[in-house]
């Protein structure tokens, strides 16, 4: 590990390349490709499926347009499913 300089405008220049590589960092793509729906239904299926592998009863799809077909008004499902290239 290195020490930081006690020069101010070496520290400065530091800092300034510290930023910059920390800007590129936050603005390059992540790879990830996102869907969000206000119905279950608007979902790609087979997606969904192999997310939630029929292993997470309140997380399959009858089950969610159940809840949404019987929710109350001051309810307002979203779901959302993240993609990395073709893999949910």
């Amino acid at each position: 590990m290195t020490t930081p300089s006690r020069n101010p405008l070496k520290r400065a220049a530091a800092t300034l390349k510290n930023i910059k590589t920390r800007h590129a960092e936050r603005h390059r793509p992540s790879g990830f490709s996102f869907a969000i729906a206000d119905n279950i239904g608007l979902l790609n299926c087979n997606a969904w499926d192999s997310v939630t592998n029929k292993r997470q009863f309140f997380m399959q799809r009858p089950i969610l347009a159940a809840i949404e077909a019987n929710s109350p008004d001051n309810l307002s499902p979203r779901y959302a499913l993240v993609c990395r290239g073709d893999k949910p």
